[in-house]
């Protein structure tokens, strides 16, 4: 009870107070991003973060039951979709740029983290649509999971899974006449 009397106490003192770019709270995602920047400065400079202790996600865990905070899901950026956005690329080296990053991201099903990693800022598309567009196209190809998952690096097939959108929602469908 003393557990959890400290975390209400926590969130609701924290709740009211506004980011300074919005003037509301922050998001658990922005919060959980802050943890993740924290504890690798810390790794950084060989010590041990006080973020990364298991009082601070017990924290973000009740916070996102107190806030009733579901993940969003990305939809899926499929491989139409990144043709067409690929054919409005210019002919400029920013344009080349953009579209190696988007076709490179696509093919190799990337995190944004990982394509920042390449040193560049991918601000064009969400988190994991391109991620999400690879798995979906591949399962709508009839691509093997095996294979998705040799691609997008995942261990788990439910988390494969977690990514396929829609994929054949209309395929076989009973009333595939009327669609």
């Amino acid at each position: 009870m003393a557990k959890f009397n400290e975390l209400q106490r926590i969130s609701t003192s924290a709740a009211p107070r506004p980011s300074p770019a919005t003037g509301r709270p922050l998001s658990l995602g922005t919060l959980t991003m802050y943890r993740a920047a924290i504890n690798r400065r810390y790794a950084e400079a060989g010590a041990a973060s006080p973020a990364a202790g298991s009082v601070v996600g017990d924290v973000l865990r009740g916070l996102a039951r107190l806030r009733d905070d579901r993940p969003r899901r990305a939809k899926a950026l499929r491989d139409h979709h990144l043709i067409a956005i690929l054919e409005l690329c210019p002919g400029t080296p920013i344009g080349l740029r953009d579209a190696a990053l988007l076709s490179v991201g696509f093919a190799a099903a990337l995190r944004r983290s990982e394509l920042c990693g390449l040193r560049v800022d991918p601000e064009e598309f969400s988190a994991h649509s391109l991620r999400a567009g690879f798995v979906t196209s591949a399962a709508a190809h009839h691509a093997r999971l095996d294979k998705i998952m040799e691609v997008t690096r995942y261990r788990s097939a439910d988390m494969v899974m977690r990514y396929v959108r829609d994929a054949n929602a209309f395929s076989d469908h009973a009333g595939a006449a009327f669609l």
